[in-house]
């Protein structure tokens, strides 16, 4: 009998969940107490009684699993709260994982927030004459731009040296490691497209030219891969191409494209390629390039206006009521099982995105404009 509610207990827990074996065994002994609290008997029965008494057990226990699921996304759910900074700096802002830090930009000045200690650093000094618009950030390295001059600056965060690359126009920056990636509007020559600079030599090469009609969405970084999407128009069909690089080998590894006019939100992750995807007068799908097989894989959803992915968890901004805010999800057989983040939260949530290391940062609208940091 504890053999078989084992099983159909272990067979009941989520993939994403981990109980340890104490876990599992406090479980199990709590069952037939809430089963004597219940004042049932167990006499002498043919074993199709057997089952059924199995699954009542498991009736009695799975509402306490389910508390315990809840319990445990309470526990990594962490609320930041930055006094005085303005909603349209912190709805712009990126947590980097390693130093626990909210990084945001009041469009003069780049500060860091710690979670830990509630204290506020200035890595660039405020300038009344700035325009800080693109940047991004993680532990060593800090990269922005300056629309005002056109100028890309590097705060290396060890050393606290600024280098300035000059006359540059960029559309997009992503820092991976200690590789800058951007696109390159063609301010200084006639080359539009993606660059890549190693910051430890300044050494900086062409990766990707753009030839196609624009795209809905910026390039992706994943480990040592980039993913560049463009709109292309092939034989009368408007379809959305996607150029997979690997940008320290500096080659391209393949193409792939879609049946859809638009793609959003591209995102590579997990050795596959998401976005949005759209046409005109249609209602969005999202779907996703598997890198294994190279096809297109469309995944069931509500109806969304933005998600963000990481790995098997994607958030969606959905419909609820006569508003929207932001739910979690796991993907299991390309559909989507909600999980319970955010469920003690009222106020409306918008602008998910994951960190580096699969932490889902959303905004809350409520009078603090505090932001959730949700580790699945």
């Amino acid at each position: 009998m504890r053999e078989d509610i084992k099983r159909h207990l272990d067979a009941s827990i989520p993939r994403h969940i981990t109980l340890t074996e104490a876990q599992k065994s406090k479980i199990m002994l709590e069952a037939p107490n809430r089963m004597k609290q219940k004042r049932f008997k167990l006499p002498s029965i043919p074993f199709i009684v057997s089952v059924a008494i199995i699954s009542l057990s498991l009736f009695l226990v799975i509402p306490y699993l389910k508390a315990d699921f809840q319990q445990l996304y309470d526990e990594n759910l962490v609320d930041v709260t930055i006094p005085y900074a303005p909603y349209d700096s912190l709805i712009r802002s990126i947590y980097v994982d390693n130093s626990e830090e909210m990084i945001y930009t009041d469009w003069n000045g780049i500060y860091a927030y710690s979670v830990e200690t509630g204290t506020k650093e200035i890595l660039v000094t405020p300038k009344e004459d700035a325009r800080i618009h693109l940047f991004d950030v993680n532990e060593n390295w800090l990269a922005w731009e300056d629309i005002t001059t056109s100028t890309l600056n590097v705060l290396n965060r060890n050393s606290k040296e600024v280098m300035e690359l000059p006359n540059i126009t960029i559309g997009n920056l992503q820092l991976q490691g200690s590789t800058l990636i951007f696109m390159d509007i063609g301010v200084k020559d006639s080359f539009i497209g993606y660059r890549a600079i190693d910051l430890s030599t300044m050494e900086q090469h062409e990766i990707h030219e753009l030839t196609g009609n624009g795209s809905r969405s910026s390039a992706s970084v994943y480990d040592n891969l980039l993913v560049v999407p463009e709109e292309v128009e092939t034989d009368g069909e408007q379809l959305v191409r996607f150029y997979l690089y690997d940008y320290r080998k500096n080659i391209l590894i393949g193409e792939y494209e879609v049946p859809y006019e638009m793609a959003a939100f591209v995102t590579l992750t997990d050795n596959k390629i998401f976005a949005e995807l759209i046409n005109e007068d249609e209602n969005s799908r999202l779907g996703y390039i598997d890198l294994e097989d190279g096809k297109l894989h469309e995944i069931k959803t509500p109806l969304f206006s933005e998600y963000a992915v990481y790995e098997d968890y994607v958030a969606l901004s959905v419909v609820v009521k006569d508003s929207t805010t932001v739910k979690l999800y796991q993907i299991e057989d390309n559909e989507l099982k909600e999980v319970p983040a955010f469920k003690n939260i009222s106020e409306r949530l918008v602008r998910p995105r994951f960190t580096d290391d699969g932490v889902l940062v959303v905004n809350g609208e409520g009078t603090e404009r505090t932001m959730y940091l949700q580790d699945p």
